[in-house]
């Protein structure tokens, strides 16, 4: 009897595992559709990306978009409207915190690490505090993009999520990165799509255990025109929600 349960068990956990593959491959394939502009409509009032591309990069004190090659890039056919440019382009990143055992404190600062993203999302059920310097780019701002860039466990490398400001003003841990840029709602889904992901993935599907701040400012992006990334995020907050029921 005993040996029968545990045999319907595991054919659960297999069944379980096989949804959340298929699941994620879902995911997937709409977020890559998103990346490409096959989710929403183009709107000729929208005008182009220059438009924002050139505002981000007067307020980064960028003289010029650093060139692509088209070996570059992974797939060519996105909209007119759109442009392709570099993460580094229309934002900025920086690595966290280095602390030590010693530092942590129970009254300290609030520290984020990779435990506290879950699922796309900021969990704060596992929080550290320490007392020692901070530097003031090494605190989140509300809006910002908090990325796993380096972990014990290769699966873990490129989770992310956007900091609400919920916690008010806390720091970031030294295996993480942040990403600021006024386009981060439509960045978020792009940090997680397979074009991005192909940055710290081998061919052999074999994964790094780190995200560098040069991949971080390399990496290519489609940039929609604003009103057009607002679309995009709507429908994809739209899907998901239906999705996840």
């Amino acid at each position: 009897m005993y040996r029968d349960c545990l045999e319907i068990w595991r054919g659960k956990v297999e069944l379980l595992k096989k949804y959340a593959a298929d699941a994620d491959i879902l995911a997937q394939k709409i977020i890559d559709a998103a990346m490409h502009g096959n989710l929403t409509e183009q709107r000729a009032e929208d005008g182009t990306a220059d438009e924002i591309l050139m505002v981000l990069m007067k307020k980064l004190e960028k003289k010029r978009k650093l060139k692509i090659s088209l070996e570059e890039l992974s797939q060519k056919d996105i909209p007119d409207t759109w442009r392709w440019c570099r993460l580094s382009d229309i934002g900025t990143t920086n690595v966290g915190l280095t602390y030590h055992p010693e530092d942590v404190k129970e009254n300290g600062t609030v520290v984020l690490r990779s435990t506290n993203i879950q699922d796309g999302r900021m969990d704060y059920s596992d929080i550290v505090k320490v007392d020692c310097p901070i530097r003031e780019n090494q605190y989140l701002n509300p809006g910002d993009i908090l990325i796993c860039a380096r972990n014990g466990s290769p699966s873990l490398v490129g989770k992310s999520a956007i900091y609400d400001g919920s916690r008010g003003k806390v720091a970031f841990g030294a295996f993480m990165a942040v990403f600021r840029s006024e386009c981060n709602p439509y960045l978020s889904y792009y940090f997680q799509s397979r074009m991005f992901r192909r940055y710290f993935v081998n061919d052999d599907t074999k994964q790094i255990h780190q995200i560098t701040q040069k991949i971080l400012k390399d990496a290519i992006v489609p940039l929609p025109p604003l009103a057009e990334q607002r679309r995009i995020v709507q429908k994809l907050q739209s899907i998901f929600s239906a999705l996840l029921g």
